[in-house]
């Protein structure tokens, strides 16, 4: 029987999956309307992201505290506060790497490569946090390794340029390489923010978790902000 919870996640799956879509594409739009460059700046993009996901996430946490027995300032700490920081910062990481990725990359090989990060968050998750994966889903990880290494073979010989530090490599083997070491990134960055919601101040709301995150990601991309961000 499907649930409304059930219904709730597919849906969120389903909006995920449109917005993951949509970003590359509009990149390659926005790039070849600009002669192949990026029309903005790229560290300001992940700043204003960051700020809309902290009003979204502090308008429902204001929302919800209404209702909620223990809303999270009750014990709140700056010093135990500080360590939301780390996950801030990998993913203000992450999310750059992504805008370099998406101007080297065409979107099919984008978002090819951009899956290669559920290996890393699988294989984290296990030796990490001790979670279990099914014998499909490491199957499935593994099928994906195997589509990777099949369609992208041509890339190797430049990936190795690449890291040698050759001038000479192509735009397609940089942004590969960016992805898998952004991979790398998403896997410790979603351990150990999995870590803090489970762990970290265990009865503490979600949005006042996620609050705290966005707070030191927009610190921290502020530093990178540029009130004109649109590149000539």
């Amino acid at each position: 029987m499907i649930t409304r919870d059930i219904l709730i996640q597919i849906a969120l799956a389903l909006a995920l999956c449109m917005i993951a879509t949509i970003q590359p594409l509009l990149m390659e739009v926005a790039k070849r309307g600009n002669g192949g460059h990026t029309p903005f700046h790229t560290p300001s993009a992940v700043f204003y992201t960051e700020a809309i996901k902290l009003v979204i996430a502090l308008c429902t946490w204001c929302y919800q505290k209404r209702t909620l027995e223990y809303t999270g300032l009750e014990n709140f700490r700056l010093s135990t506060a500080l360590v939301f920081a780390v996950p801030a910062a990998l993913f203000a990481a992450q999310n750059n790497a992504v805008f370099f990725a998406m101007q080297l990359l065409d979107p099919p090989t984008f978002q090819l490569w951009a899956c290669f990060k559920l290996i890393p968050v699988g294989v984290a998750s296990r030796l990490v946090l001790g979670k279990r994966l099914s014998p499909v889903q490491w199957t499935a990880l593994a099928l994906l390794a195997l589509g990777m290494a099949n369609t992208t073979l041509d890339c190797v010989s430049e990936l190795s340029v690449v890291a040698s530090g050759g001038a000479a490599a192509s735009r397609r083997a940089r942004g590969i390489l960016i992805l898998l070491v952004n991979g790398c990134l998403s896997g410790l960055s979603t351990v150990f923010n999995e870590w803090l919601i489970k762990f970290q101040d265990p009865k503490a709301p979600l949005m006042f978790k996620n609050l705290l995150i966005y707070s030191f990601g927009v610190l921290i991309t502020f530093g990178s902000w540029q009130p004109s961000a649109v590149q000539p």
